[in-house]
């Protein structure tokens, strides 16, 4: 028995390119691979501008720390309402890159000091009710 044998499918994310300009569109192709019927609570892209954050707490020995994912832009798009899937498909979906320049990585001082680190992707994901939601994602990179 595979990976396979025990999921309802799989999801993967591709791009028209890696690189990518602020107010650039983003062209991403979505497949959905359905191994069996199930239902779901809904089908969505997402494209997402993000930093990783390291949060610490308590002193000492008892303090414990960990890092999460804090969004800071998401643009979202439904391929599928709720209901059942029964087969698989592809969808082509555009997504526009603000033109903000606060959501561009910088170089601090020295090349690390102070500096911020965005990192971008392209996000899909089948939320499944009553069980493990299948996902996928795509990095990318966005410069002014």
């Amino acid at each position: 028995m595979g990976l396979m044998d025990f999921t309802k499918g799989s999801v993967s994310v591709s791009t028209d390119k890696y690189a990518y300009a602020m107010g650039e569109k983003v062209v991403a192709t979505v497949r959905l691979n359905v191994n069996t019927q199930f239902e779901m609570r809904g089908f969505k892209a997402r494209l997402n501008a993000f930093r990783m954050v390291t949060r610490s707490q308590g002193i000492g020995r008892s303090r414990r720390s960990h890092t999460e994912k804090e969004i800071l832009f998401t643009d979202e798009a439904e391929l599928e309402k709720p209901g059942t899937l029964k087969e698989s498909a592809e969808y082509n979906v555009n997504f526009n890159v603000p033109k903000n320049p606060d959501l561009v990585s910088r170089p601090g001082f020295l090349g690390f000091i102070g500096g911020t680190k965005m990192e971008w992707e392209v996000e899909a994901k089948v939320d499944i009710e009553g069980g493990l939601d299948i996902n996928a994602s795509k990095k990318i990179s966005v410069g002014e």
